[in-house]
């Protein structure tokens, strides 16, 4: 489960933030072949890093609106 929270991680870092960066897609395609409670529980994991990627986003837009 390390190396898929691994891959969230810098599904958060990248540059400039896409809540379907390659790190995501990798994360999705991995998950789906695991057991049912490991899946869930990821799952979880990639909507809360999808969600503070679209803050990051959002924060970037109203940043550039304030300039």
């Amino acid at each position: 489960m390390t190396k898929f929270r691994k891959e969230l991680e810098h599904a958060k870092l990248e540059q400039p933030p896409d809540s379907e960066n390659t790190h995501i897609r990798i994360f999705e395609g991995g998950v789906e072949y695991l057991p049912e409670t490991m899946r869930a529980a990821l799952k979880s994991d990639l909507e809360n890093c999808k969600k503070e990627i679209d803050k990051l986003i959002k924060d970037n837009e109203n940043a550039l609106e304030k300039t």
